[in-house]
This record gives C-alpha cells, sequence and structure tokens, in this order.
C-alpha cells in the first residue's frame, strides 16, 4: 500500500470516528467504536513506521516539536541558565546551564554532561566567520572529546553539520525516533550534486540521515521511541520516553574511571567511517 493511499485511509477512518463520537447514542454499540478507533491506531502506526528518510526530516523540523527547554521542563530541575559563548556574546542558538537531573547535579565540568542536538547547521554568513565560529566548533570537539565526564548526547530534532557535532561528541549517542543527523541538509545535498533542491527527497534516502540507518552505521547507540504520531502531538510522553534512556545512559557510565571515559569515547569515534571493501570475483 502506497503511503499516500494508507494516509487517505486513517484519515477517512477517523473521520468515521469524529462522526460517531458526535452522533453517538445509547443505541450505537462501544464495540464499533472501539474497533474503528482499533483500526485508526494500526493504520497510524503503519504509517509512520515505513515512512521515508524525507517524511522524517520534515517530522523533524516541525514547529511544534519540543524543544530543549520543554524537556529541561519536564526532566530536570533547579536549572540556572548560563550566559555568554566567550568569542562574541550571549548566543541564542545555544542554551547550556546547571541542573539536577534525578537529584544528580549535571552540566558543569566535573559533572556529569547532558547535550540535546536541534540544529540545522552552522550558520555560513560572514558575521559568524568574523566571530570565530569555525574555531568555537574546533575548540568544542577537542575538548568534548578529552572531558573526563559522562557526556549524554540527544539529537532530538535536526542534527545538521558542523553545529551539531560541536556538542555531540559523547560517550553515549541518543537519537529520536523521527530526528535526523547529516553533514550537510537534503536540500543542500540536492543543490551541489543536481543543481535541483527540488530533488531533496532522493538526497534525504541517499543520506542515510534517519535514526534507524545511523544506528546499523554505528553513528547512534540508541534510538529513543517517540510518542505515536510524533514528539510534536505529546511532549510529556515523549520526555517520558526519553527519560528511561538518559537515567539508564547515565547510571552505566557513572560506574566507569575517568581514563576508562576516555579510552571508550576515542575508540567509538575512531571506529565511525571504517568501511571493508572486498574485491569481485
Amino acid at each position: 500500500m502506497k503511503k499516500n493511499s494508507r494516509k487517505d485511509e486513517i484519515e477517512k477512518l477517523q473521520r468515521e470516528v469524529d462522526d460517531l463520537q458526535r452522533l453517538a447514542r445509547p443505541e450505537v454499540p462501544s464495540d464499533d467504536l472501539n474497533r474503528i478507533r482499533s483500526e485508526v491506531s494500526q493504520l497510524r502506526s503503519e504509517f509512520y513506521q515505513h515512512m521515508g528518510a524525507w517524511q522524517r526530516t520534515l517530522l523533524a523540523r516541525h514547529p511544534q516539536r519540543p524543544y530543549l527547554m520543554d524537556y529541561v521542563r519536564l526532566l530536570f530541575e533547579d536549572f540556572h541558565e548560563l550566559h555568554g559563548d566567550r568569542a562574541y556574546g550571549d548566543d541564542p542558538a545555544m542554551i547550556a546551564g546547571f541542573a539536577r537531573y534525578h537529584g544528580r547535579p549535571v552540566v558543569v565540568i566535573g559533572r556529569p554532561v547532558f547535550t540535546f542536538v536541534d540544529t540545522p547547521g552552522a550558520y555560513p554568513g560572514i558575521d559568524a566567520e568574523e566571530r570565530g565560529q569555525a574555531e568555537a566548533i574546533a575548540r568544542n570537539l577537542r575538548e568534548m572529546a578529552r572531558l573526563p565526564v559522562p557526556i549524554v548526547v540527544t539529537i532530538t530534532g535536526e542534527g545538521g553539520s558542523g553545529g551539531a557535532l560541536a556538542i555531540a561528541v559523547g560517550d553515549r549517542v541518543n537519537m529520536l525516533e523521527n530526528s535526523i543527523y547529516s553533514v550537510i541538509s537534503p536540500e543542500g545535498c540536492a543543490s551541489i550534486l543536481w543543481r535541483n533542491p527540488a530533488k531533496a527527497e532522493v538526497a534525504a534516502e541517499a543520506l542515510k540521515i534517519t535514526a534507524r540507518d545511523l544506528n546499523e552505521l554505528g553513528i547512534v547507540d540508541e534510538i529513543v521511541p517517540e510518542p505515536e504520531g510524533g514528539a510534536h502531538l505529546d511532549h510529556e510522553g515523549s520526555a517520558a520516553l526519553l527519560d528511561r534512556v538518559l537515567d539508564r545512559a547515565l547510571r552505566d557510565l557513572v560506574s566507569l574511571t575517568p581514563t576508562e571515559l576516555l579510552e571508550r569515547r576515542y575508540v567509538k569515534f575512531r571506529r565511525m567511517g571504517l568501511f571493508f571493501e572486498t574485491a569481485r570475483t
């Protein structure tokens, strides 16, 4: 069944549910309502399971997906934001601060660090380069690679290029089910390869940017499920699902010594991009 026809069927059944709910009387069997609800739920689940890379890209960019401060509000306590980027000024694209997670102090050197990635990529303007953007990204990569505390990374929406990688060097890299992570946006890739941004859907499939693809390639450690229909429909439900993954990751990592953390982190990233080729017979 094609995605469009499945979506049409879901919408048709949903309309039936709405009609029955509006017109329901005692003589209308509740079994009919339950049956239709079950069919709608099953079709919706199948639709989201079989979405392509471009559909997940659009979902990752949904304006109602939970952002960092939504997760801070739902998962952390005593959050105190830090300001200034030590290069130019207060960067509104990057939020950082002290907090407590399940009673444990986090996000400061000497304490476990959580990072949440949701950026289309580093801004390519001249003013960004004048303010040291490239150096700031490089410095962050270096510092996070050798920071002797647990680092748990979560890609929550769009993880784009150097802007994402700058805070994605960690011991555990998690990725929400409908988020994306790539060296370039599908539109940018299509513009370079085919001189046609309209081929973004083709580029999205080729780039292997979905959580499932990246998990198979060893780039992402764990895929975090989202509520039915996507995180944008249920912020609290999405935070609850993520909470289990963060808690488990932190418990595993705090038992390691700083030396073990650094050695494992080094090996983890050195393995990325290694492929073996066999000659054709």
